[in-house]
């Protein structure tokens, strides 16, 4: 298939992929998500970032079907992807713990949810200093 190795069209899908979400198409949405997943899984080497990006916005429109289970599966794979990355040089991996911290919190697992909420704010005060305002 055409540009399965190519990054630049897993962008492509992945943009795809959140207009269908932002739409409310969730079933769109995740179509292109699993394209962007599988292009991005492909590139030797890997994005990190790009992949975490791709496994976050994957874990959200799951979270919006209603498959808790997938949503979790999928974030715990986009936090490993995260935290390849530099987190001073991107908020991928605080967004993406918060966003985790969230859906494990509206599930009502508060004991698992704090953490990772925890580890956010920690790397957002690393970024931006306490008091920054930001």
């Amino acid at each position: 298939m055409l540009g399965l190795k190519d990054p630049e069209t897993g962008l492509i899908a992945l943009r795809l992929g959140e207009l269908h979400g932002d739409e409310g198409n969730f079933g769109a949405a995740d179509s292109m998500l699993v394209v962007a997943q599988t292009i991005y899984g492909s590139v030797v080497p890997p994005d990190p970032g790009a992949v975490a990006e791709v496994f976050t916005q994957r874990a959200q429109i799951a979270k919006e079907l209603g498959s808790f289970d997938l949503a979790d599966s999928v974030y715990v794979q986009s936090l490993v992807f995260a935290r390849m990355v530099d987190p001073v040089d991107s908020g991928t991996l605080s967004l993406t713990l918060n966003n985790y911290g969230e859906m494990l919190r509206s599930r009502g697992r508060l004991d698992e949810a704090e953490a990772p909420v925890r580890e956010a704010l920690a790397l957002r005060r690393r970024i931006f200093g306490v008091d920054s305002g930001r």
